[in-house]
């Protein structure tokens, strides 16, 4: 029996995989209340890793939106049963952005581009949905940490997270990436782009302080962030 087998094999017999729990004083939630069935809006897109312009992937987002709070999503390297989760993604709306400290700000990424170009898609939703949903998506910022990087073929996540970065502009992101994508979803970015050029005219100025990896160079800074995480009541 392999490693995998024996934690699965011992999270049954413990009744935390599919079974009830033996202390029915704590009963489990049903599987629709936990966490990951939360994770509801399906989002695919394209990461850039900071300072590393050269190293580009396409990543798969489940995401789950609370009442209050940013947007969470847990992203993976595909969708079937070998699919791997390979960081984190948090996306605040621009007012959010706009209040946050000035070191902090260096490390999340806009969105217009990702949408105008064509490069973020909602797989399953239907055209109209995806347009609404991009409309408000347009004016909103992310910040992407990757914690495995399967492009290095490592069996397990090595080093530290890695902060990675979004794509503003023409001729960076590698077309190689954006055609596997279009062949595996079935969409056409280049017909993606003209579309929502029609359907999508409120186009928002991304907001100073973000985008700060542009060009290769590397946004994040460690004094800086550690800045950063005091808050703007801590500075």
């Amino acid at each position: 029996m392999n490693t995998r087998e024996t934690i699965l094999t011992l999270a049954v017999v413990l009744g935390v995989v599919g079974t009830a729990r033996a202390d029915d004083r704590n009963p489990p939630p049903p599987a629709s209340e936990l966490p990951p069935a939360r994770l509801n809006l399906w989002l695919d897109g394209f990461h850039m890793r900071d300072g590393h312009p050269d190293e580009q992937s396409d990543i798969h987002h489940f995401c789950m939106a609370p009442k209050t709070g940013p947007i969470q999503c847990a992203l993976f390297d595909g969708v079937g049963e070998n699919a791997n989760l390979m960081g984190v993604e948090y996306i605040i709306d621009d007012k959010t952005f706009a209040a946050l400290p000035e070191p902090e700000k260096r490390l999340w990424h806009s969105h217009v581009y990702e949408v105008t170009s064509g490069a973020l898609v909602n797989p399953g939703m239907t055209q109209e949905q995806e347009t609404n949903f991009l409309k408000k998506a347009i004016s909103t910022y992310g910040k992407t940490w990757h914690t495995w990087d399967m492009a290095l073929s490592h069996s397990v996540p090595l080093g530290r997270p890695e902060l990675m970065v979004s794509f503003t502009k023409d001729g960076v992101l590698q077309p190689e990436i954006a055609q596997k994508r279009d062949a595996r979803l079935g969409t056409n970015t280049a017909q993606l782009r003209a579309a929502r050029a029609k359907a999508i005219t409120d186009i928002p100025k991304v907001l100073k302080g973000a985008d700060r990896g542009e060009g290769g160079k590397s946004c994040k800074d460690n004094a800086e962030m550690v800045r950063a995480r005091k808050g703007p009541a801590q500075r």
